[in-house]
């Protein structure tokens, strides 16, 4: 099944160009881990910032993270600019890092960081005129044929590559499932949510160390990713987004740069979904 937004693309980005702040955050995610376009963490950055600027709190919220997490080695880790779009999530009453990042920073720095978030002011939303023609190209009748999170795959998408595995690979796959995880999981309670993502990882670790060298495949490893993120679904969304940066961490292992949007999917949703949402809404 061909994903719908791969035919609708450059409607997106021109909604996205002519001021639309949920397209914009849309288009930053996209080009963050390169689906239906070239990744480019810069350019997802610049979309991202647009949207953010404007108040959009999802997008102040992944800035955040992409400044803390250093998932991009194109974005340079900033607690300070973290805790900064954090605090601003987090002003809009949306789930945010704000604690986590400010556990980087000394008390004046915080104390300027406060200022500027209780200044700070969104840019008003100021789209094209042009705006509404082209979201008319996007027809209702398109939307309707658009796959959602129940009849889309995203493992459909994934462009498949052969996994060098060399002598170094096993013992690293080794040291990475006995090494700290979830140590920065917010909560003071969360001892049982930590047990739990600990064992997903856990199989899905055990199973790419006993058959990576017989299955050296991205297809392969992104297939037993799902099977993971399908299992974390019912976990709070800082629990999934924690167990998303582990499995880029063994991404980066096996020397795979992106997942093709297999793991934002999982994230965040499927955008052709979210836009027949967004459309809904306007109605």
């Amino acid at each position: 099944m061909k994903n719908w937004l791969s035919i609708n693309v450059d409607a997106l980005i021109k909604t996205a160009e002519l001021g639309d702040v949920t397209q914009q955050f849309n288009l930053g995610m996209m080009y963050m881990d390169g689906r239906n376009v070239a990744r480019d963490p810069a350019e997802g950055m610049k979309w991202l910032r647009k949207a953010a600027q404007q108040g959009n709190a999802s997008a102040q919220n992944n800035i955040g993270n992409f400044l803390m997490r250093n998932w991009h080695k194109e974005i340079p880790q900033d607690y300070a600019e973290a805790y900064f779009w954090h605090s601003l999530a987090a002003k809009a009453d949306y789930y945010n890092n704000a604690d986590e990042a400010a556990k980087h920073l000394t008390e004046e720095q915080i104390r300027q960081i406060d200022q500027r978030v209780s200044e700070w002011k969104p840019i008003p939303t100021n789209p094209s005129p042009e705006l509404h023609f082209i979201q008319t190209e996007i027809s209702d009748a398109e939307v309707s044929r658009a796959p959602t999170l129940d009849d889309f795959d995203p493992i459909s998408e994934v462009i498949d590559m052969p996994i060098s595995i060399t002598i170094k690979t096993i013992p690293q796959l080794s040291e990475f499932k006995h090494g700290e995880k979830f140590t920065d999981l917010p909560g003071k309670n969360n001892l049982e949510e930590k047990k739990r993502l600990k064992g997903y990882l856990d199989k899905l670790t055990d199973k790419v160390i006993s058959e990576i060298s017989v299955n050296p495949s991205k297809l392969w490893l992104l297939k037993q990713f799902q099977i993971a993120l399908i299992a974390t679904q019912e976990e709070d969304t800082e629990a999934q987004e924690h167990f998303s940066a582990e499995l880029i961490k063994l991404m980066n292992i096996l020397g795979i740069q992106n997942s093709d949007g297999l793991i934002e999917y999982y994230r965040y949703g499927d955008l052709a979904y979210m836009l027949h949402e967004f459309k809904a809404d306007k109605k």
